[in-house]
């Protein structure tokens, strides 16, 4: 299995509480919050929620890359399909973590062939 896959299972399975000794900022918030986060201010929540999510992204192809394995082609969705997947994780996750959504969809995202970044 690949390790970012184990990893991905872990924190998935994990409390916010658990998964802030993981990763930090937005994305160890439940999806619950950013539902209330979403309801005060939709454009502010998913502007926050989703560059946060970007960031977490490009850090794990960077990692990847790192490791000789192909990174995930992050530009495979447009920004707007991502938001939608978020939205979508969370309404039917509400007390999972943010982070959970992120890494389901970025293990979702096609590999980049050879690993060459665009």
């Amino acid at each position: 299995m690949r390790p970012w896959c184990v990893a991905a299972i872990l924190i998935i399975a994990t409390t916010s509480a658990e998964a802030a000794s993981v990763a930090g900022g937005v994305g160890v918030r439940t999806c619950g919050q950013f539902a209330k986060d979403y309801q005060n201010n939709p454009a502010n929540a998913e502007i926050i929620y989703n560059n946060w999510a970007l960031g977490f992204m490009s850090g794990m192809n960077a990692a990847i890359q790192a490791a000789d394995k192909p990174p995930r082609d992050l530009e495979a969705i447009s920004f707007e399909e991502k938001k939608r997947c978020m939205r979508d994780y969370c309404d039917a996750h509400p007390l999972q973590v943010y982070l959970g959504g992120v890494i389901e969809m970025m293990g979702s995202l096609p590999l980049i062939p050879g690993g060459q970044t665009k």
